[in-house]
């Protein structure tokens, strides 16, 4: 079967499915999210007849762009130490199946702050707690006037700091923190990875 295709899951057996579960969580919402294939980066699998994904009770609704597929929700946020649960609901319910996620860790960025103003030509620090977590850090800063800077999967470490912002002309943007903590799906799947993320986006100013 070709990629950026999608088929039934009715006669897919849940150890057939490649399956991606996540949880990205900011100070106000949390969105859970499932996804099924039949191979990596391969055929879409779209749940049909009375198969349904759930999460902490919370149906995820169909969701798709073009021939992808994949299932979310608006959910309850658990407190730290808690657990997400993502239940697959099959047909056969000797085929389904539970897995659960960690709800992550929290994160508050001290530098810099909501509404400030960083000059082009600059580096950008950039600093958060808590930290030194064994889940590693992705901090971007994007706007419609500057260059966009990322540093991806770095350590948490507690700060960071970004190469020398380039612009054109002052504007707005967003500078964004995220720490994930990632492991494999495992049994009763075929593949896949579970993914919580707890994201801080802050708006700031660049100018010359």
């Amino acid at each position: 079967m070709a990629a950026c295709t999608k088929t039934s899951s009715e006669g897919i057996a849940t150890r057939a499915l490649l399956a991606d579960f996540s949880i990205g969580q900011t100070a106000t919402t949390v969105t859970a999210r499932a996804e099924f294939r039949v191979s990596e980066g391969g055929t879409y699998v779209e749940l049909a007849g009375n198969d349904q994904i759930l999460c902490n009770g919370t149906v995820l609704l169909r969701q798709g762009l073009a021939s992808a597929v994949w299932y979310g929700n608006s959910v309850k946020a658990q407190p730290e130490g808690a657990r997400y649960a993502f239940e697959l609901r099959r047909a056969d319910p000797a085929d389904g199946a539970t897995v659960t996620l960690m709800a992550p860790v929290k994160l508050a960025v001290a530098t810099p702050r909501a509404g400030d103003k960083i000059k082009f030509g600059q580096q950008l620090p950039v600093t958060w707690t808590p930290a030194g977590t064994a889940f590693p850090v992705t901090i971007t800063a994007s706007g419609r006037c500057i260059d966009r800077l990322e540093k991806k999967d770095a350590p948490d470490t507690g700060d960071e700091v970004l190469d020398v912002v380039t612009g054109t002309d002052k504007c707005d943007g967003t500078v964004s923190i995220s720490r994930s903590h990632t492991l494999l799906t495992g049994a009763p799947f075929k593949d896949g990875k579970r993914r919580s993320t707890f994201t801080v986006d802050l708006m700031v100013g660049f100018v010359p």
